[in-house]
C-alpha cells in the first residue's frame, strides 16, 4: 500500500522543477513533435519593389538544415529494501522523501546542461560512456560561429552593463533574450560601477534586470566558469529558438527487484533538440584589456 503513494510525490516534484522560471528547459520552445526537420533561411536579400512589365528578380534561398531526433535521458536510484524498513518504510523515510525530491531536480538540471553546454555522458556497454548528443548544446553553436551563433569580445572602457546589451542586440532571431552566467558572474555584475556610481544601485532583478535587449537572466546551480570556457561573461540566446522534441516532461517508473531486494525509482525523458534559428546566440568573452 506504501508504494502506492511514490508516484504522487514523484509527480509533485517534476511539477515544481518544470515551473521554476530559473530552469533554462521551461524557456525552449517545445514543438510537440516526435521528430523535426527545420530549415533556416541563410540569404540575407531583401524584398525588392517592381517595375511594371519589367521580369522580376528570382532570389536563389540557401538553408541550412538541422535535424532533432530525441533518445533517453534517465535517472535511476536504488535503495536496499532493509534501508528503508529500519527509517520508517516507503511513506515516511525521510532517505526515501529526499530521493523523490532530489530525482528530478537532478534529471531537469541534467536537461539544462545539455542543452547549454553539452557534457552528459550517456552509457553504453561496449564502448563506456559516450556523449549524449540529442540535445545539441548552445555553447557548440556559438563556438562555431556560423549559422546559429557566434561571439562577442567586449572593447575596452565598457561598463557590465553595456557590453551585455551590445552582445543582445547580436542576437537576431527574437526579443526574447535570456542572459545564462555563474551567480558569480551576477555578483560582479550587481557590484559593477560606472565612474564611482554603481550601475544598479537598487541591485538586479532576475526577471527583470533592466539590460537593454535582455529579458531575464539565469544563473543555473550547476553551471561554473569552467564550462563556459571562453565566453566567461555568458551567453545571450534567444531561448525559443532552441526546439525540443519528444517529451515536455518525463515518465516515471517505479518498482521492487525481488533479485536484489531494493527499491527502484526511475525517471525518463525522450527527447532531443537544437538551435533552429539564425544567429539566435552569442557567447560573451573576456573584455578587452
Amino acid at each position: 500500500d506504501n508504494v502506492s503513494l511514490v508516484p504522487e510525490a514523484v509527480i509533485n516534484a517534476i511539477t515544481e522543477q518544470i515551473e521554476d522560471e530559473d530552469r533554462i528547459f521551461n524557456h525552449v520552445f517545445h514543438t510537440g513533435l516526435n521528430f523535426e526537420v527545420a530549415g533556416t533561411s541563410t540569404s540575407e536579400g531583401a524584398a525588392k519593389g517592381h517595375v511594371r512589365g519589367k521580369t522580376k528578380q528570382e532570389e536563389a534561398v540557401e538553408v541550412a538544415k538541422r535535424v532533432l531526433v530525441p533518445a533517453d535521458l534517465y535517472k535511476l536510484m536504488k535503495l536496499d529494501h532493509s534501508m528503508v524498513k529500519i527509517n520508517g518504510g516507503v511513506s515516511s523515510s525521510a532517505i526515501v522523501r529526499y530521493i523523490l525530491r532530489e530525482m528530478p531536480r537532478r534529471l531537469f538540471d541534467t536537461i539544462d546542461q545539455a542543452i547549454l553546454v553539452g557534457g552528459v555522458a550517456s552509457d553504453s556497454e561496449e564502448s563506456g560512456e559516450t556523449a549524449f548528443t540529442a540535445l545539441m548544446p548552445i555553447i557548440a553553436d556559438v563556438a562555431a560561429k556560423g549559422t546559429y551563433g557566434n561571439e562577442y569580445t567586449p572593447v575596452a572602457g565598457d561598463t557590465a552593463r553595456a557590453f551585455i546589451s551590445k552582445a543582445a542586440s547580436r542576437v537576431l532571431s527574437g526579443y526574447d533574450r535570456t542572459l545564462i552566467t555563474t551567480e558569480d558572474k551576477l555578483t560582479d555584475l550587481e557590484n559593477s560601477l560606472n565612474g564611482s556610481f554603481p550601475v544598479f544601485p537598487n541591485g538586479i532583478d532576475k526577471n527583470d534586470p533592466r539590460i537593454n535587449g535582455i529579458r531575464r537572466i539565469i544563473t543555473p546551480r550547476w553551471l561554473t566558469a569552467a564550462m563556459l570556457g571562453d565566453y566567461e561573461n555568458g551567453i545571450v540566446v534567444d531561448l525559443p529558438s532552441y526546439h525540443t522534441v519528444g517529451d515536455d516532461s518525463a515518465e516515471r517508473m517505479t518498482g521492487y527487484d525481488l533479485d536484489t531486494n531494493k527499491y527502484v525509482w526511475e525517471l525518463v525523458a525522450c527527447i532531443g533538440g537544437g538551435l533552429v534559428n539564425k544567429d539566435s546566440a552569442i557567447g560573451i568573452k573576456a573584455q578587452e584589456s
